[in-house]
């Protein structure tokens, strides 16, 4: 639950908020033995948190974790989302035409995965963003 705060907090503009939850969520999984596809919604926080406060580098490194995660544990639905998350962290950023560049690749991604498995409503939010 608390990465999804996280999230919240990062999309209503309370940085402060959602690094302080990120640190508690990493804090409590970090003492579980196995936190198994949780570390991915972990990672996914964390990059969400990265990108708000102008850590790009930083981000990047995290999104693709989550990804990798979300692949290691055969969940396609939360690594497209993943792609779509960081594709709108960058989108929301300068537009400069290299992140717009690998906005939409990531996009694709998202829209690759979301469309055979019937994702229709995530597939169209995808479409909306391709533009």
């Amino acid at each position: 639950l608390l990465p999804h705060l996280c999230e919240v907090y990062c999309r209503t503009g309370q940085r402060t908020k959602a690094a302080d939850v990120l640190v508690q969520a990493q804090t409590i999984a970090g003492a579980a033995k196995e936190s198994g596809a949780l570390e991915g919604d972990l990672r996914l926080a964390d990059g969400l948190v990265s990108a708000a406060l102008g850590r790009w580098e930083d981000a990047e490194v995290v999104f693709q974790r989550a990804v990798q995660v979300y692949q290691d544990y055969n969940l396609p639905w939360d690594e497209a989302r993943s792609y779509y998350e960081w594709a709108t962290a960058l989108m929301g950023e300068d537009h400069d035409e290299s992140r717009a560049r690998r906005a939409e690749d990531l996009l694709r991604r998202a829209l690759s995965l979301w469309e055979p498995m019937g994702a229709s409503r995530d597939a169209e939010r995808c479409r909306r963003q391709l533009g």
